[in-house]
């Protein structure tokens, strides 16, 4: 039985180090994806917040209009809280560059996301 107890105990210490081991996963998938790429990770890039969703966005739809993707999820990516990219979403929504479902952006304007993402890439050559 203390055997089992200690499997157990082994077992729940893993599960709570899951989340990290998620992030760096994730965190090391995006930096590797961005050097194959050859495009800047928006998460170690100075962007600002707008532009670093518009690029996990703009990554993850390639040629759909929909990404399937919870605002956590579009968090982690960006490397922002998620109360930010809540806030951020719906600013979006507002100006028809997207819209939100449970789970889901759809992208509605295309070219916005691309001016939010490629405006901010002109504002740092210019710095």
């Amino acid at each position: 039985m203390t055997d089992q107890r200690q499997q157990n105990a082994e077992l729940l210490a893993a599960i709570r180090d899951l989340p990290a081991a998620i992030r760096d996963l994730t965190a090391a998938v995006r930096d590797l994806t961005a050097k194959i790429d050859g495009k800047p990770s928006p998460l170690f890039s100075n962007a600002p917040a707008v532009a670093r969703l518009a690029a996990v966005l703009l990554r993850l739809s390639e040629d759909n209009a929909v990404v399937q993707a919870s605002q956590k999820a579009l968090a982690e990516l960006a490397g922002l809280a998620e109360v930010t990219v809540q806030g951020l979403l719906r600013d979006l929504q507002r100006d028809g560059i997207v819209e939100t479902g449970y789970g889901s952006v759809t992208i509605v304007r295309r070219d916005g996301l691309n001016k939010i993402w490629t405006g901010h890439e002109g504002k740092a050559r210019d710095a």
